[in-house]
């Protein structure tokens, strides 16, 4: 099962790069909102801008009496769209234009993020020239752009690791070695405690496999007075044929599966009654059988009465 683990980044610093065009200004609604966008990667909060754009009656102060009159509002705003309050910081370097000449360039000090927005550009008439900047926001396209500066956040990043374990050898791969160690200690015949003769060749073996493997040489080996047997004449079966017997017997397996060495070892399978071999030999034959050995294979079923073979 996984494991959940959370790293958090304290106080890291991350800069977004901004553009907005608005298209028709002068016949858009008095507020007007940008795209959202998340700046920050691996951060859940989304943001916008805003732009208002007004006529409103506001006082104002004219020969130290307070009157009233028509003014220009015009604010651009970051706004958080997420309902939590933020504890985060937000500087801004801006630049306002539209398709003649630049209208406001700014740095904004750092702010925090405490309410859901912050005000980037808000006109005044006595901060700007009015008639330059009103001139401006007449035209029909405009552009803000810039880079936003976030910082002081924590950001919480969830990894799942998986345990380790140690890495277990497959059944399949087992086995292999299992074959591979019998038919060495076949082939090189240590620790042998019985030898076949066949004609003017010695095959050393061990009791214990063979009696695992074949119920005749179970009896044979494990009755009391055949028990210190050590040598056994083979007198009816070919060298190489007992060889393959031998090698299966350890093995589960056979160096050559031609027609004429599996129509020898069915007959051997049969005497010594190993049916893993028989089986093997049933099989085999039906993929490899040539008209040559034919009359060979109905013989053996008809001698033996195997209906399969």
């Amino acid at each position: 099962m996984a494991n959940l683990h959370v790293m958090t980044t304290s106080n890291p610093r991350s800069d977004y790069a901004f553009s907005w065009t608005i298209e028709n200004f002068l016949y858009s609604s008095k507020q007007l909102f940008g795209p959202p966008f998340s700046p920050i990667s691996g951060f859940p909060e989304s943001f916008r801008f805003e732009c208002e754009n007004k006529l409103t009656y506001c006082p104002t102060n004219f020969n130290n009496e307070l009157c009233f009159k028509y003014c220009r509002v015009f604010h651009v705003r970051l706004a958080h769209l997420n309902a939590k309050e933020l504890q985060m910081y937000v500087s801004a370097d801006i630049t306002l234009s539209n398709t003649k000449m630049i209208l406001f360039c700014k740095s904004c000090d750092i702010m925090r993020l405490r309410q859901t927005k912050i005000s980037l550009i808000a006109y005044r008439p006595d901060k700007f020239n009015e008639k330059i900047f009103m001139e401006g926001l007449r035209d029909s396209k405009l552009k803000l752009e810039g880079t936003l500066t976030f910082s002081g956040y924590e950001l919480s990043t969830s990894v799942s690791v998986e345990p380790l374990a140690l890495q277990q050898p497959s059944g399949n791969c087992a086995i292999s070695e299992l074959v591979k160690d019998f038919k060495a200690m076949y082939e090189d015949g240590r620790c042998s405690d019985v030898t076949f003769t066949i004609g003017d060749e010695k095959l050393p073996a061990h009791k214990a496999i063979l009696a695992a493997r074949s119920p005749v040489f179970a009896e044979m080996f494990e009755h009391r007075l055949h028990e210190n047997i050590t040598n056994v004449t083979i007198e009816d079966i070919y060298t190489n044929t007992f060889k393959d017997f031998l090698l299966f017997l350890y093995t589960g397996g056979v160096g050559d599966s031609t027609c004429e060495s599996l129509v020898s070892l069915y007959p051997v399978s049969k005497k010594y009654q190993v049916l893993s071999l028989q089986k093997f030999c049933v099989l085999s034959l039906s993929s490899v059988l040539t008209v040559d050995y034919a009359s060979d294979v109905l013989l053996l079923a008809d001698m033996y009465e195997d209906k399969e073979c």
